[in-house]
């Protein structure tokens, strides 16, 4: 994250979690107001003697923490100043030794564990990435660590976020004092009554920064670990307040470093909820300079993690936006979200109009993300030409166009059963308590389609509203015993579950050409994997999958037919092409039984 210069250390706030940070299934958010902190430039490297007795420190800029880890602690004072040159980066740190209720004896093993434990830590997420970071960290003994962390988990969150352990870290690097030897870092501390300084030198190569540019700019979070209590200390963060004890940090919401100012800052960021196809996200943009600038705002969504798994969007331009001299405005851009279940990330890019300059670069990892399907919107959307580059998406959005939006409806709210599923614009209703409903279901998807293609495709959307389905319930143990209705009266489950209640629905539809009725069957990748769905189509058994988000079917490049399990080992790239999560062609396809409970007791048998 990119952010506004500082001139003074001003009070962060923070974003509490509100609907529009949610992404589906995830929730996500950023501080509202991002800090930023510029490294000077300095010409020579400090001496790291511990002292911090240089005069070069003395033109350097400082950062202090903002919240104390205890809502009741007082803040313990400490500075942490930033410098850089083209070899290496110099941190310099003063920090207050707390007054402890009993006094700890010079020399003592007391006295010694005491000053292990306090301790600055940097954690720099180096390629702005926001999902990986090295954690680099000095006591006040001057001994060394360094983390390696690149585990790409830090775009998934749950309700707080991704949270970093410093025991997490120690799994993945068994000895960061080894570590730190390894990556040339250097350093020094020393001990006074009050407080404590050290000095550090991170190599930039050791980063990965072979040749820094002034306004170069990086995420940042800074921890003091600071001992309150005799063998008790706790953590002070400088960009944001953590919810719970040992969390390192998050690269999501980590404030930012530049080497220099850099012409156009971050201020803030918020991703709303992510729809299928163009989504638009707010920003707070600052222009340092002293210049009025134009900006074009350039986005990308890439998704997959995999080398040979990953897809690319078209760049979304927005703009140009004018941004005065010295001034923050507040815009917004476009991004586009397509239907994956794999990791997104989003780049943002921004150059100036006149001259073509980059100004700025940043991503952002948003994780495994679930979006929202339109159901019910973009009326009027017609099948697209077979030779469209984007057939395969636009084919799906036609698709969920042509079904409306569904809801859960009970007798309370006047539905004639418990069990009852409408159309939210009144177009329809099931109730799943009467006889012959999934033939109802069954006849009213064929009425939306006339191809095959679209039917047995609109029938896994019809799976995928949240009103009929919802995927990894707490109901998937219980819903494992029940028939395919007495599945979509409960609404919930895993894989397999969704794949019988499809089969049940599919089953029963008909084919446009021949009036006959599909031949449908439930199917588990490598006989206890991933449960799909197969229909007979075009002389082979066509792989489907109800649950959302994930790929419905797979497209041959003509856009005529549906792929198969046998066609997709024989043309692995055709995963890629439409962007499936699969990471390999499926292996052997194994049938499964069907479950038979009815539910619940005296609901009419499927």
């Amino acid at each position: 994250m990119v952010m506004s210069v500082l001139r003074s250390i001003t009070e962060i706030q923070f974003q509490p979690w509100e609907p529009h940070n949610i992404i589906p299934g995830m929730k996500r958010g950023w501080p509202e107001h991002i800090r930023h902190v510029v490294a000077t430039h300095v010409e020579r490297p400090p001496a790291l003697e511990g002292t911090l007795s240089d005069p070069l420190w003395h033109g350097v800029h400082y950062i202090e923490p903002q919240a104390p880890f205890h809502h009741d602690s007082s803040f313990v004072s400490t500075k942490v100043y930033l410098a850089w040159d083209a070899a290496a980066l110099y941190v310099g740190i003063r920090a207050a030794l707390p007054a402890l209720p009993d006094a700890v004896e010079t020399g003592s093993d007391a006295e010694h564990d005491r000053l292990g434990e306090e301790r600055v830590a940097l954690a720099i997420d180096v390629r702005h990435n926001h999902c990986e970071m090295q954690t680099i960290s000095i006591n006040a003994r001057g001994e060394l660590e360094w983390y390696d962390d690149a585990s790409q988990m830090a775009g998934f969150s749950d309700e707080a976020g991704f949270q970093y352990y410093w025991w997490s870290l120690n799994d993945m690097n068994p000895d960061p004092s080894a570590r730190a030897r390894e990556m040339g870092l250097r350093g020094a501390a020393v001990v006074g009554d009050r407080e404590w300084t050290a000095e550090m030198a991170i190599p930039l190569a050791s980063l990965n920064v072979e040749t820094p540019f002034p306004g170069q700019t990086m995420g940042l979070e800074i921890i003091r670990t600071a001992t309150e209590l005799p063998a008790e200390s706790f953590n002070y963060h400088f960009t944001w307040m953590p919810q719970y004890p040992g969390v390192l940090c998050s690269p999501i919401k980590m404030g930012a470093m530049s080497f220099g100012p850099a012409p156009v800052s971050l201020e803030a960021i918020d991703f709303p909820n992510c729809s299928w196809g163009i989504n638009n996200a707010s920003v707070r943009l600052r222009n340092n300079s002293q210049r009025t600038i134009r900006a074009e705002m350039i986005s990308r969504g890439v998704c997959g993690s995999e080398p040979g798994n990953t897809h690319t969007n078209p760049p979304v331009e927005s703009g140009p936006v004018e941004i005065p001299a010295q001034t923050s405005i507040s815009t917004t851009f476009e991004y586009h979200m397509p239907v994956r279940f794999m990791p997104e990330t989003i780049e943002l890019e921004l150059r100036d109009h006149a001259q073509g300059d980059r100004l700025l670069r940043v991503s952002y990892n948003l994780g495994t993300c679930a979006v929202v399907y339109p159901f019910g919107q973009e009326a009027g959307m017609t099948t697209p030409h077979l030779d469209d580059p984007d057939f395969v998406e636009k084919r799906h959005r036609y698709i969920v166009s042509r079904q409306p939006l569904l809801r859960r409806r009970t007798t309370r709210q006047g539905a004639p059963s418990d069990f009852t599923i409408e159309a939210v614009d009144g177009s329809i209703e099931f109730d799943l308590m009467q006889d012959g409903v999934m033939q109802t279901i069954a006849d009213w998807l064929c009425s939306l389609y006339d191809s095959d293609i679209d039917r047995v495709i609109g029938s896994t959307f019809f799976m995928a509203q949240q009103a009929v389905y919802v995927y990894a319930s707490r109901r998937a143990h219980f819903a494992a015993l029940l028939d395919p209705l007495s599945n979509l009266r409960l609404g919930g489950g895993m894989c397999g579950e969704f794949a019988r209640s499809h089969v049940g629905v599919l089953s029963r539809m008909t084919s446009v050409g021949t009036g006959n009725r599909f031949h449908a069957r439930k199917v588990n990748l490598g006989g206890g994997g991933h449960a799909l769905t197969t229909v007979r189509m075009f002389d082979r058994w066509v792989l489907l999958d109800p649950t959302p988000p994930n790929v419905k079917a797979f497209f041959h490049r003509d856009h005529q037919t549906l792929a198969s399990g046998q066609d997709l080992q024989l043309d692995p790239t055709l995963i890629a092409y439409n962007g499936s999560t699969l990471t390999k062609p499926p292996g052997p396809l194994v049938q499964s039984v069907a479950c038979g409970t009815t539910w619940p007791d005296g609901a009419p048998a499927e």
